[in-house]
């Protein structure tokens, strides 16, 4: 009887927690977007002139900046280069280390249906002085769905609501 309990503990002990879980573009979509918001409320969200592809979110150190690689992708992460491919196909989300001093982490999104490429530098406020680019502040108000109303940040004009299906923003 004892022999026959431990066996049903060793084998309930092993789960598949520690599988990485299938992430679909909806759910990181609105991940990415939420967390979006929240820097740019937060004044530490940056966009380089117009085109708006290529953002700069504003980390206090590595630590804090490597944190919220793993509020982006709704997982942990090592610091090591990752690609991300969502379950349903729609996209690739990657992070890396930064390729100088200046900048913490980089993640790419690509071939996202409402959001297009979008490039996200993590960096420390020292990073938009001096001989980068001219960064000027991410503006806090963005599209709503007339629907649901969930708010999404301005970069691109969504083709459809990534909570209700929606397709109607003000």
């Amino acid at each position: 009887m004892c022999t026959a309990m431990v066996a049903i503990l060793a084998f309930t002990a092993c789960s598949n927690d520690d599988e990485p879980k299938a992430v679909s573009s909806e759910e990181i979509l609105l991940n990415i977007n939420k967390v979006i918001v929240e820097q740019a409320n937060a004044e530490k969200l940056y966009q380089r002139g117009e085109d708006g592809s290529t953002l700069v979110m504003i980390a206090d150190s590595k630590e804090a900046a490597h944190k919220l690689c793993e509020r982006l992708i709704l997982d942990r992460w090592d610091g090591k280069q990752r690609t991300i491919k969502f379950s349903d196909n729609k996209g690739v989300i990657t992070l890396a280390p930064g390729t100088d001093e200046s900048v913490f982490y980089n993640v790419t999104l690509k071939a996202l249906d409402n959001f297009g490429d979008l490039f996200i530098r993590i960096a420390p406020e020292a990073y938009l002085e001096g001989e980068n680019f001219p960064w000027e502040r991410f503006p806090v108000s963005g599209w709503v769905c007339s629907d649901c109303g969930l708010e999404t940040f301005k970069l691109y004009r969504p083709k459809k609501c990534n909570r209700c299906g929606g397709e109607n923003f003000k």
